[in-house]
């Protein structure tokens, strides 16, 4: 009798599975944008010969994914996804012990660095404005005595926006997310604060003068000072 259920619930999650797929298909096929909305309920049903309540179960999995969102008395409409969001469902899968952690300051390091040359390819008098404002929004947080997190995750998101690539704002967006996790949250002292600061400014400065490969080097070293503040063990030493 235990088989029989775990072979039905087997069944159930893969036919789930196939109406997500299929309701993916459609949004494909139909070039759905962000708004658009997609079939009924019902209409899915007849559409692909399942019941109801197996296109609800995969409705409920897509927004729970922030891939569409259903609205009072206008239905289900197709989102735009929030990769921060489905990090979010998953980091407990992901960063479960120091090593997994090490892992992701480590692809973080890697991916940032890796993506100014876009940032430098796509500067402008823009460009440097917006991060002149992120670093002034930073310079403020810390003059004020706070910890300035907020303000420094906003420095990288400026600065990865700048990259002017929408999938590059989405891995990133997806890294953020897996950071939402307790051992990273590490007070910083009024002196880290300030080279942060500095850091940054180093940063936009450089990048302004065209010297990318220096404006890398001071991106690589500052994302690698996890190690000094104890957020990560000293085997991702770069």
């Amino acid at each position: 009798m235990l088989m029989i259920e775990i072979q039905n619930a087997v069944n159930r999650r893969a036919l789930v599975h196939d109406v997500i797929d299929r309701i993916r298909e459609h949004i494909i096929e139909n070039g759905l944008r962000p708004g658009d909305r997609i079939p009924t309920e019902r209409d899915i049903c007849d559409m692909l010969g399942v019941g109801r309540s197996t296109v609800r179960e995969a409705l409920t999995v897509l927004e729970v994914l922030g891939a569409v969102t259903r609205k009072t008395k206008v239905g289900t409409v197709v989102s735009e996804v929030d990769f921060g969001v489905v990090a979010s469902i998953i980091r407990f899968l992901v960063v479960r012990s120091d090593k997994d952690l090490g892992d992701l300051f480590e692809a973080r390091r890697i991916f940032e660095v890796n993506m100014l040359p876009l940032v430098h390819d796509n500067w402008s008098d823009s460009t440097k404005a917006v991060l002149n404002e992120a670093l002034a929004r930073y310079a403020q947080a810390i003059k004020n005595g706070g910890d300035g997190v907020a303000e420094d995750v906003g420095f990288h998101e400026t600065l990865v926006a700048c990259s002017n690539n929408a999938f590059i704002r989405h891995y990133a967006a997806m890294i953020r997310g897996f950071f939402n996790v307790p051992l990273v949250t590490v007070p910083l002292t009024d002196d880290q604060k300030q080279l942060t600061l500095n850091e940054h400014s180093q940063i936009v400065i450089l990048l302004s003068s065209g010297d990318l490969v220096q404006a890398q080097r001071v991106l690589h070293r500052h994302l690698s000072r996890y190690v000094e503040r104890g957020i990560v063990s000293g085997e991702h030493r770069p």
